[in-house]
């Protein structure tokens, strides 16, 4: 819908806040419905083809596509719009692919997790997961495929998560600590809580409300509003020479 500036979103149906979408919904209860049983089912069918993780942006788009490909027609594809979430920004389209290939070093340099202890398996998943989820590449269905993902990388390093353990509004407080004040103690708390060794049977499982849609709110492209200094450390984190690494 326009904004104030003119803007307006090309991923949404017009003179609506619903998502474009292959299911014929005109309304977000509708679009909700639809979304969450076909999610649901490709996910379980992804999950049957038992996939290894390379730890590439690469994997995550096929991932979101084979969530989304049969509800949103740009599944997998890098979002064309800057979007934000409860006050922060995600990383700029303009910094899209600069930044997914810091995501892939910072995790290759890690060697993907593999023969951590799990105090370094925690502090170091994170950090990768922080840098993640500033990334956030697509338009909507980023917190699920990158879950899956990360499911993916840990699970070839030897660990699982018991994600009902934790909540979506402590989860949601944990991302935005990180992304706003770079303070990853929530993160690591929350990890600590769900990071289990492969032998040991997950207790309460995932937790379907952790999958919600996340109302992703998109911001005018012809002029970012970013709070300069959050952009300053957006570009200095993925763009600039002090990338950081914590």
């Amino acid at each position: 819908m326009p904004d104030d500036g003119g803007f307006v979103d090309p991923y949404l149906i017009s003179g609506t806040d619903v998502l474009v979408n292959l299911v014929g919904a005109k309304t977000q209860k509708d679009l909700l419905r639809a979304e969450s049983m076909l999610v649901t089912y490709s996910s379980a069918g992804l999950r049957r083809e038992r996939l290894r993780a390379d730890g590439t942006i690469g994997q995550l788009c096929f991932i979101h596509r084979s969530l989304f490909s049969e509800v949103y027609p740009w599944a997998g594809e890098f979002r064309r719009v800057d979007i934000s979430k409860g006050g922060s920004t995600f990383l700029p389209v303009a910094f899209l692919e600069t930044g997914a290939q810091y995501v892939e070093s910072v995790l290759r340099e890690d060697g993907m997790f593999r023969g951590m202890d799990r105090r370094t398996f925690v502090e170091r998943l994170s950090v990768s997961y922080d840098n993640l989820n500033n990334l956030h590449p697509f338009r909507e269905g980023n917190g699920r495929a990158q879950r899956f993902f990360w499911e993916l990388v840990a699970h070839d390093a030897g660990w699982h998560f018991d994600w009902g353990l934790v909540t979506k509004e402590f989860n949601d407080q944990a991302s935005i600590a990180a992304m706003r004040d770079d303070d990853l103690s929530l993160l690591e708390r929350m990890f600590d809580t769900i990071v289990k060794p492969l032998d040991e049977p997950l207790v309460a499982g995932p937790d379907p409300k952790a999958l919600g849609r996340g109302e992703y709110v998109p911001s005018n492209t012809s002029g970012i509003r970013l709070d300069p200094s959050q952009y300053a450390a957006l570009y200095r984190r993925y763009i600039g020479s002090g990338k950081k690494t914590h």
